[in-house]
């Protein structure tokens, strides 16, 4: 890979991007974007989610439940050994900024959009973005946060890798620039003492960008997403603020406006209104959940209510039965009564019929 390299970025289409990316969040609160045209995915079993421009490829969210907590990856100290990475001599000293800006124009680009689809590897369960040109972002849950790995279309190796605490920046195969956590290029000698940790990130990230090409693709649980997202969304925030800062990224952001447009505009675009779409069909099937659960709730009440109203019923009827018993027990004993008296009448009639009787 040349340091010509296609992602290019501008401060005020990232800060755009960024913009937009907060307005999709007010679209899940409130009245979501609408788009002109749509397609269908399925997300789960019986729930069909309709996608407005969905990127190629990608999978809606998963409501199920996930199975187990987003596994956490290796830290970088506790990845397998592999060879340093080549140190590549460090570019001019405006041109160290072009990879991070590649890589922030590439994040910006993917918006507010969940991932494409997870795929499992190894220990971990990494997530896909794959941009309509071939570009791929592919992170992982690490501790403290998540390591990114971005890659130019058609390459199988990454020009930027991003922890925690570094990024590291790769043309060539070897490392040229390395970054603290903000996007500041730190002193040209760092690459060398980075260059261990540097080489076990390029075997990992050749091998996770095989998983994301060949393994099967599946739908990230969406619980999952949302707990991760803030972070996601706060690496993209964190560069935009340090472009304020720094008067040379900001000069080579403009310098490479016009590209970065040609390149990025499209798949902003898309992300974006993919993103809405999803969470206006999410306000959807909450709303017919609500209405369901009402229709569950009314029909269990009738019920309860039918059920009530057969016990009354047959208590009703029990204790007219009891009554009815009672009355017939009374009126026999009237009747044995009143077979006593008449037969003592009788007896009585008789002894005056005899001779002598009283």
């Amino acid at each position: 890979m040349t340091r010509n390299h296609t992602f290019l970025s501008s401060s005020a289409a990232l800060a755009c991007v960024l913009g937009a990316l907060s307005l999709t969040g007010c679209n899940k609160n409130g009245a979501p974007a609408q788009s002109s045209t749509a397609n269908t995915a399925t997300a789960d079993t019986g729930n069909t989610v309709a996608e407005a421009g969905a990127p190629a490829g990608a999978i809606a969210p998963t409501d199920a439940t996930p199975p187990a907590p987003l596994p956490t990856a290796p830290a970088g100290a506790a990845l397998p050994p592999a060879p340093p990475a080549p140190v590549a001599p460090p570019p001019q000293a405006q041109e160290q900024y072009s990879y991070v800006s590649q890589a922030a124009s590439m994040g910006a680009a993917f918006a507010d959009s969940p991932p494409d689809y997870a795929v499992d590897y190894q220990d971990s369960r990494p997530w896909i973005w794959r941009a309509g040109n071939g570009a791929y972002r592919v992170a992982e849950a690490v501790p403290g946060g998540l390591r990114y790995y971005y890659y130019a279309a058609g390459q199988t190796t990454p020009f930027f890798v991003q922890d925690p605490q570094y990024a590291y920046a790769f043309t060539g195969g070897g490392l040229t620039v390395v970054y603290d956590a903000h996007g500041h290029p730190l002193p040209p000698g760092t690459a060398t003492s980075q260059a261990a940790m540097a080489g076990r990130y390029l075997a990992r990230a050749r091998s996770l960008y095989q998983a994301a090409a060949h393994e099967q693709h599946q739908a990230v649980y969406m619980a999952n997403w949302q707990a991760k997202q803030n972070l996601v969304l706060a690496q993209q925030q964190q560069w935009q603020a340090q472009q304020q800062k720094d008067a040379a990224w900001r000069a080579w952001n403009q310098a490479h406006a016009d590209q970065q447009q040609a390149t990025w505009s499209r798949e902003q675009a898309q992300r974006q209104a993919y993103a809405a779409n999803l969470a206006a069909a999410k306000a959807q099937g909450v709303a017919k959940g609500t209405r369901a659960t009402e229709a569950s709730d009314r029909a269990r009440e009738a019920a309860a209510q039918a059920q009530q109203q057969r016990t009354t019923a047959a208590q009703q009827q029990r204790s007219t039965a009891a009554q009815a018993r009672e009355h017939q027990s009374a009126a026999a004993v009237q009747q044995d009564k009143r077979k006593q008296v008449v037969a003592a009448e009788r007896e009585r009639d008789k002894k005056k019929e005899r001779p002598g009787g009283q």
